[in-house]
This record gives structure tokens, sequence and C-alpha cells, in this order.
């Protein structure tokens, strides 16, 4: 009977940071469809490390890890609040990337005033909550203007404890 592992939960900054150098070869991986101890040799992660945070997110083929098309690890990312953004835990990579992506449409918003790109965020639920995105250009801009953007995507928000 096989067991199941679980990844590694990141305790203090020190493993935090070791978490963001794991998802960092993950993200190379992926990009570049590597396996894992190519990606691992490129950023400089000694393997050991990728294994013990992102185990979930590989899965063996012949002799070589190949990272799965998307993953169940928990990502501390911010949201959108209503008083600027807030950390909530997401376990779904592409509700990560959804996430991403809607961060990237607002700041093109802010920065050129294109709305195009938010507008496929009107009405859309947040992942892991039952909030809208933010979409209402008036209250991106006053957000905005009190200082409420995130200034990166993961690093601020080192560890939310349960």
């Amino acid at each position: 009977m096989s067991r199941k592992h679980r990844d590694k939960i990141p305790r203090n900054n020190r493993e935090y940071e070791s978490f963001l150098d794991a998802l960092a070869v993950l993200k190379t991986a992926r990009n570049l469809h590597l396996p894992r101890s190519a990606a691992a040799e490129i950023e400089g992660v000694p393997e050991k490390t990728v294994e013990r945070y992102t185990r979930s997110a590989w899965r063996k083929r012949g002799r070589d890890f190949v990272p799965k098309l998307d993953d169940t690890m928990p990502r501390t990312i911010p949201i959108p609040g209503p008083g600027g953004a807030e950390v909530l835990e997401i376990r779904d990579s592409q509700g990560v990337s959804l996430i991403g992506k809607y961060w990237n449409a607002r700041r093109k918003y802010l920065r050129t005033g294109d709305y195009s790109e938010l507008r496929q965020f009107k009405n859309r639920r947040i992942p892991g909550t039952k909030r809208l995105f933010v979409t209402n250009p008036t209250k991106i801009r006053a957000q905005a203007k009190a200082g409420l953007e995130p200034k990166e995507f993961y690093a601020p928000w080192r560890i939310v404890h349960r």
C-alpha cells in the first residue's frame, strides 16, 4: 500500500524563501517543458528542496519527474478586497493563475486606462471565496490612489497562520 506524501508547508521566512525557490523551479519546468532535475539545475535550487515543497506537482515519467498541468499546493496570495489587498490561501494553481491575470489586467488599466482586459472578470468570483473581483473603475482608481495595491505577488505575504 502506497503512502500519500504531503507537501511541506513553510513555517518561517527561511522555509518560505525555499518554497518560493521551489515554485520558481516548477514554473521553469512548466514553461520550458523540462524535467525537475534540469529545471532545478537552471534555477540553482537543490532537487531535494524542490521535492520537499512541491512534491504533489510532479509525476514520474520514466526516470524523470515532469510537472503536472495543474496542482493543489497551497499558496498565500493577495486578493482584492474593499480595503485593499488581503491575503488568502489558494489551493488550486488554476485559481492562482486567474488571480494573477486579474492583477495584470488591473495594473494595465491603471497604467493605460484600457479597461478591455478587466471586462472578463466582471461578475466573476475570486477562487476560494464568495466575493466578486473588483472591476468598477472608480473603486480601482480609489484603491490605487490610497496605495492599496500589492507591490509583489508572493513575497510580502510571508506566512499566514490558519
